[in-house]
Formats: structure tokens, C-alpha cells, sequence
């Protein structure tokens, strides 16, 4: 969460979480309705997936996105089964539509492998792959970078020379 939105409230009523959020830059309020669903794999251990619908992405890309996180970080590892798209849209509560397209993207991203009548599994990930795929997400947070330095007259220089701070830093 960024330092301009402010948590105000929560209610949890299961299996839904709602949050009411104040963005101070815009002085708006709203609501986010966050769906929360543990699934054990067959370690026992659990994987969390969080929905919002006041996110600007899709479901599917929600799901997407953080079954990716979970797998770069370490969280799934190879061969790891994730629920069956059934499992998931009913857990989800949301269409079955919605976790085949997430899938059907995963897997086209060479991040899963589906088995039919078996399942779908964490694929063995190379490094030149995951190194490409962190390279496109950095790409993709240095856009948001120049476009908010440019919003509040932030030149190239300045961005260049934070970087480099930054980067020395860690």
C-alpha cells in the first residue's frame, strides 16, 4: 500500500474482507472488497490468493499475476500442484471461465504445465527466463517512474542520480 492511501476500517464477514481506504491525494474514500482463499497443496502448506474489485485489473489477471509472485519468489516450486481450475473458481467464488484464462495465460507464459486429468503444476523455470520476466517487470515500474517524474517536473537527471542512491544502497 502506498504512503498516500491511509487504512480507515475493516470488516470481515467470511470469506470476504471489506477494507475502506482514504486516498490522500485525491481526499476520496472507497471501499475495497477483498476475497481471501487459502487452498493445501499437498505439503499442508497454504497459498493465498487476494482478490480486489476496486483493482483497474481484471480477475483473471489478478490471479495471473500473483500465482507469478508466488512462483518467482519462491513461494511454488517446480512441480508443485495448484488447485484444479474448478477448485480455484469455486474457492474464488467467480467463474470458471476467469481461472481457465488465468491458466491458459500462465501457461502460455511457461509458468505452469496442465496435465489433462491430472492437474495443473508449477513448471521448471529457467534462468534466462525468470531473468527476462523480472526484466520486463522493472521495465514496466520505470514507466510508472518517468511518467510520475514528469507529472511533478522531475527531470531525467534527478531520476537517474535517485537510482543510482538506490541502487547503491541495497
Amino acid at each position: 500500500m502506498s504512503k498516500e492511501v491511509q487504512l480507515l476500517s475493516w470488516t470481515f464477514h467470511l470469506p470476504r474482507l471489506y477494507i475502506l481506504y482514504i486516498d490522500s491525494i485525491n481526499r476520496r474514500v472507497y471501499t475495497v472488497h477483498v476475497i481471501y482463499i487459502q487452498y493445501i497443496r499437498l505439503r499442508g502448506e497454504t497459498m493465498e490468493i487476494i482478490l480486489s474489485n476496486s483493482s483497474s485489473k481484471p480477475i483473471y489477471e489478478q490471479i495471473v499475476l500473483q500465482i507469478k509472485e508466488m512462483i518467482m519468489n519462491g513461494e511454488l516450486k517446480a512441480n508443485d500442484p495448484l488447485p484444479s481450475m474448478r477448485k480455484l473458481a469455486k474457492d474464488l467464488h467467480v467463474s470458471i471461465i476467469t481461472t481457465q484464462r488465468a491458466y491458459d495465460e500462465l501457461s502460455k507464459d511457461g509458468f505452469i504445465h496442465v496435465i489433462p486429468a491430472k492437474g495443473a503444476f508449477v513448471s521448471e523455470q529457467n534462468k534466462d527466463f525468470i531473468r527476462e520476466e523480472n526484466l520486463r517487470r522493472i521495465e514496466k515500474q520505470m514507466e510508472e517512474i518517468c511518467i510520475l517524474a514528469k507529472q511533478t517536473g522531475i527531470t531525467k537527471e534527478e531520476i537517474e542520480e535517485l537510482l543510482h542512491l538506490v541502487y547503491e544502497e541495497n
